[in-house]
């Protein structure tokens, strides 16, 4: 049996989808609470990125050794969420996306150590709960943890994903089936472009991370893409709480295409400069 195989089969039970409501962490962080049962994606772009932006906001954490500090706490949090391994009904860890990367772990390790690990256990969203959980996971599954977490790690995921110096659009052309490239020109419901257009769009935005890595919008890389374009920070915090409501609103699980869509029609429509800050926005994205 391999590595999963040790978890609680009882926590893997979660196949139905349910929507549950917002949910507020105590440190902050405001959580889109859905549960998912299809298989978890977790491309090196995104870890890549999870760890940019955690670095930056907790610059003084220990990012090698993971010290006993607030810094660092809030680091680990910040890591688990923008990678999308956490439970956002319990703010646990989420034991089904941990299960599916490690599907790809080819490598024997000590399983045992599973045995003495509570994946389900519910937390209550501080930095310093999920410090606790992440450590006892280091504690016991020493290896894991570091083929997981560790910046030296090498484990290499499969799943399709950007390289560093390619841009997202550079990255996205190449899925066109037979060198088609899908535009604006094919926004009439009446072409059968359609659908290549929207699919278009889902990977720009996660690669542009617009999408967090729960599939919803994110607000604050749509605020952060005008802030370095030194687009007005009020003007472009209204519009943008307003096409993220109204993207979300549109929400599957099983389809990101209408929700990206009405996003980009929203964000054109109240901001002229939303095609320059998405070219700057994708001329940054070669960095991770």
């Amino acid at each position: 049996m391999g590595v999963v195989g040790k978890i609680r089969f009882g926590e893997f039970l979660l196949s139905i989808l349910f929507y549950f409501p917002i949910v507020y962490g105590t440190d902050g962080i405001e959580y889109n609470v859905q549960l998912q049962n299809h298989d978890f994606l977790l491309p090196e772009s995104q870890i890549r990125f999870a760890r940019l932006r955690c670095m930056e906001l907790y610059s003084q954490a220990d990012f090698l050794n993971f010290d006993d500090t607030p810094e660092t706490h809030c680091y680990m949090q910040c890591l688990i969420y923008k990678m999308g391994l956490m439970d956002l009904k319990t703010r646990g860890l989420d034991s089904l996306k941990f299960s599916d990367i490690w599907d790809d772990i080819e490598e024997a390790f000590e399983e045992k150590c599973l045995e003495k690990f509570q994946f389900g256990e519910s937390l209550n969203g501080k930095c310093s709960d999920t410090y606790r959980k992440l450590i006892e996971f280091r504690t016991h599954c020493w290896e894991l943890f570091e083929y997981t977490f560790g910046g030296n790690s090498t484990w290499k995921s499969k799943d399709p994903s950007k390289s560093i110096g390619q841009s997202a659009s550079e990255f996205c052309d190449s899925f066109d089936e037979d060198g088609n490239v899908a535009t604006e020109s094919s926004l009439s419901i009446e072409l059968t472009f359609e659908s290549m257009f929207k699919s278009k769009l889902i990977c720009l935005y996660k690669n542009y991370h617009y999408l967090d890595a729960y599939g919803r919008v994110d607000e604050s890389e749509l605020q952060r893409s005008y802030d370095e374009a030194l687009i007005d920070v009020d003007e472009s915090n209204s519009f943008i709480k307003i096409c993220s409501r109204r993207a979300n609103s549109k929400y599957r699980t099983d389809y990101l295409g209408d929700m990206v869509f009405e996003l980009q029609s929203c964000m054109k429509q109240h901001s002229p400069e939303f095609a320059t800050v998405v070219q700057l926005r994708n001329e940054h994205s070669k960095d991770y």
